[in-house]
C-alpha cells in the first residue's frame, strides 16, 4: 500500500467573483500556517488570559488562505497582496465593503467544503484496508 504524503505540497486555485474579479486561495494550509493564523487572532492581556481579537477573527483564516486577487483600489489599480504578510492582507481586507467582504466569505466556505469533501474521498481511497497485522494495538 502506497504510503500518503504527511507534508502539505503547496496548490492553489482561483475562486470567481462577480464583474469579473477572482481571488486565489490556498487548497490547504500547513501547520505553521494555521498556528500563525490562529495566533493573529488572539489577544493576551497583562495578566495571561487569552482573549480572541474579534476585529480579525474572522478573517484570519481568510487571510492566510489568500494568495493573490485582482481586487481594485478606488483608482482602479490592483491591490497587490502577493507574497505579503498575514497582516498586510488582514489590512487588505479590512479595507474592503461588507459586500465584497461577504461574497469572498461565501466563496471560501464554497471552497473549503469541496477541499475537505477532497481529502476525505482521497482518505476513502487508499487501496484496501488495513490487515490486523497494519493495525497498531492499543496501549491499555
Amino acid at each position: 500500500m502506497a504510503r500518503r504524503c504527511r507534508v502539505v505540497v503547496p496548490s492553489s486555485r482561483r475562486l470567481p467573483l462577480t464583474e469579473d474579479y477572482w481571488i486565489e486561495v490556498k487548497d490547504r494550509l500547513n501547520v505553521g500556517e494555521r498556528n500563525e493564523a490562529r495566533a493573529i487572532a488572539i489577544n493576551v492581556t497583562p495578566n495571561g488570559v487569552l482573549v480572541p481579537d474579534l476585529k480579525v477573527a474572522g478573517l484570519a483564516e481568510i487571510a492566510a488562505h489568500l494568495v493573490d486577487w485582482n481586487i481594485t483600489d478606488p483608482g482602479h489599480k490592483v491591490i497587490d497582496i502577493d507574497g505579503v504578510t498575514l497582516s498586510d492582507r488582514l489590512a487588505a481586507l479590512g479595507r474592503l465593503d461588507q459586500d465584497t467582504m461577504d461574497e469572498i466569505e461565501a466563496a471560501f466556505a464554497r471552497h473549503e467544503e469541496a477541499m475537505k469533501a477532497a481529502r476525505e474521498a482521497e482518505k476513502n481511497s487508499q487501496d484496501g484496508e488495513k490487515t490486523d497485522a497494519e493495525i497498531s494495538p492499543s496501549v491499555a
